[in-house]
């Protein structure tokens, strides 16, 4: 098993283990924001089921007010405290500097073909927009094989059809495999990576980033896919 494939592997066991371990502990969360319910109590008549906050509330009960209290929670603190960690993760990529290993730029994959994203940036896309100014696309997948060829094999060894995935280099490498133009590179080479899962050669000079906060961003994403998650079926 080569490097890219033993790292997606890893991401995806551990994902899977943190989305479990915070969905788990939503009950939790859940239970203390639910407000105590004094008409059920006086009148010894409530039907409703205490445990569910997802379910229709009587008008007159005070358990309705349990679902914007989740969404408050969630919304107003969850999110905006996860948030908060992904920027101090990103400011923390300062640390890091470039080692113009080149493989980004001569490597860069996308689900778009060339003419999809050519229409993409007319239609006012600004990523695509950059891209096409940038980069295009090789003439054959054993010319971007000699870029990174372990992306490429492990893509051909778990993809149904890798004519899916369209392959890419930047039009401004010099002779040297440098950027010829490296002091007004566009703002997506400036950007990347833009965040710690992303799949990083060891030349890399953010490999040590990615490493040092692969898991904190694990669990920021999957707390903010619950987090959507849990506000869109409270909201319904």
């Amino acid at each position: 098993m080569n490097d890219v494939n033993y790292d997606i592997l890893n991401t995806k066991k551990l994902y899977r283990k943190i989305f479990n371990n915070i969905h788990s502990s939503m009950p939790e969360l859940f239970n203390k924001l639910k407000p105590s319910c004094k008409n059920c109590k006086k009148n010894n008549i409530c039907k409703i089921d205490k445990s569910n906050p997802f379910q229709t509330f009587e008008k007159n009960c005070n358990l309705k007010l349990w679902k914007q209290n989740i969404i408050n929670a969630l919304e107003n603190d969850l999110s905006k405290d996860i948030l908060y960690k992904l920027k101090e993760i990103e400011k923390d990529k300062e640390l890091f500097i470039c080692n113009r290993c080149t493989i980004c730029c001569k490597f860069a994959t996308s689900e778009f073909n060339y003419e999809t994203l050519k229409e993409k940036a007319q239609n006012g896309d600004k990523f695509s927009k950059q891209f096409v100014s940038l980069f295009i696309p090789y003439n054959n997948i054993d010319e971007a094989k000699k870029a990174y060829p372990d992306y490429v094999k492990m893509l051909e060894e778990n993809l149904d059809d890798i004519n899916n995935v369209y392959f890419y280099y930047c039009k401004k490498l010099n002779e040297n495999g440098l950027c010829s133009d490296y002091n007004n590179r566009l703002q997506i080479c400036r950007d990347f990576p833009n965040n710690p899962l992303v799949l990083l050669p060891k030349c890399c000079g953010y490999k040590e980033w990615k490493e040092k906060h692969h898991i904190e961003a694990l669990l920021s994403h999957a707390t903010l896919e619950i987090i959507e998650f849990y506000i869109k079926k409270l909201k319904n």
